[in-house]
């Protein structure tokens, strides 16, 4: 009589590899998920509700300004902004944005110490993260090193606490090195 052979391990072989390539699956998943949530997140805490009634809605003037300067009309953008600044009545909140809308404009135009004279304005109202970084590279595009590692230094400090905030300080730290100075 003939004996019977086994062919092969019965399957067991094949299951190693498959259950690898499972968890493999379930681990890219993960990953993806977390990065999803991560770019929502970012995503999120930018957004300006517009909704009807909202408390973070743009004041008016601002959607106005920003809505000229996207389409192209820069010298109506920056009228506006000097008529809304010379607005007894406007916050010191409104007033910050326009100085940071009538310095975006100069800057498009690359004309730094106007964008600059305007970001300090802003400054002077209110320091946070985003004026500070738009003088730091408006010092930088405008050649001054010195003022420019003076406010990527600051940055670093006002640094918002989020998922990137170890590869945002490495990228400032970088910016004072190329720049010639110690972070």
């Amino acid at each position: 009589m003939a004996e019977a052979v086994q062919v092969g391990d019965g399957g067991k072989m094949q299951k190693a590899p498959r259950r690898f390539f499972v968890v493999v699956l379930i681990v890219v998943m993960v990953l993806a998920a977390a990065a999803g949530g991560a770019v929502r997140w970012l995503i999120s805490r930018n957004k300006v509700d517009n909704t009807p009634g909202s408390s973070a809605r743009l004041p008016a003037q601002i959607e106005d300004v920003q809505n000229l300067r996207l389409s192209g009309d820069a010298a109506d953008a920056a009228k506006k902004i000097d008529q809304s600044l010379a607005d007894p009545s406007a916050s010191p909140e409104t007033k910050y944005m326009l100085y940071i809308q009538k310095g975006n404009i100069a800057a498009d135009a690359k004309n730094w110490q106007v964008a600059i004279d305007a970001y300090v304005q802003a400054e002077a109202i209110k320091k946070t993260y985003e004026v500070t970084n738009l003088l730091a590279d408006s010092y930088k595009a405008m050649g001054d090193k010195a003022k420019a590692i003076e406010y990527y230094k600051k940055l670093i400090v006002l640094i918002p606490q989020s998922p990137i905030s170890d590869d945002l300080k490495a990228t400032y730290e970088q910016q004072v090195r190329d720049l010639g100075g110690q972070p």
